[in-house]
């Protein structure tokens, strides 16, 4: 099956959630007309990182699924690119202080909540050490 684009998968799981367009828009609390567009694929720029959290937690969507869908994550394996952190860095500023106050309020509540659930996580346990042999030093030349 080919992968569904960001407005198919929204749009089929708000059907399969019974909701309305209104409806959702009014949990999102955005406008009608922009949910259309993010529906129909024809919206000019991404949802802000808040109103994909929103939509993941009334749609329940994984935020996974829906950055693949808008081309973030790639449906294989292989690890991203390498990016350096500064650029991440700068890249993240940049898109922050193009959004209105409210959005960002939301938006930085949302990495909050991605931040606690990342720190939460458990830490991978380290590999034991290697087995020592139980031949001793004195028996190794016999």
């Amino acid at each position: 099956m080919d992968q569904l684009t960001f407005g198919q998968l929204i749009k089929r799981a708000r059907h399969e959630r019974g909701l309305t367009g209104h409806d959702l828009s009014d949990l999102l609390g955005i406008d009608a007309g922009t949910l259309s567009r993010m529906e129909s694929d024809k919206q000019t720029h991404p949802p802000a990182p808040y109103v994909l959290d929103q939509l993941s937690q009334h749609l329940r969507l994984p935020q996974a699924d829906m950055l693949r869908a808008l081309g973030y994550l790639q449906a294989s394996t292989a690890p991203p690119p390498e990016v350096p952190p500064a650029a991440l860095r700068i890249e993240a500023v940049a898109l922050v202080l193009q959004l209105p106050e409210e959005q960002l309020a939301n938006s930085i509540k949302s990495l909050q909540r991605l931040r606690n659930a990342v720190s939460a996580r458990p830490s991978p346990r380290p590999a034991p050490p290697p087995a020592r042999s139980s031949v001793g030093a004195g028996q190794l030349g016999r």
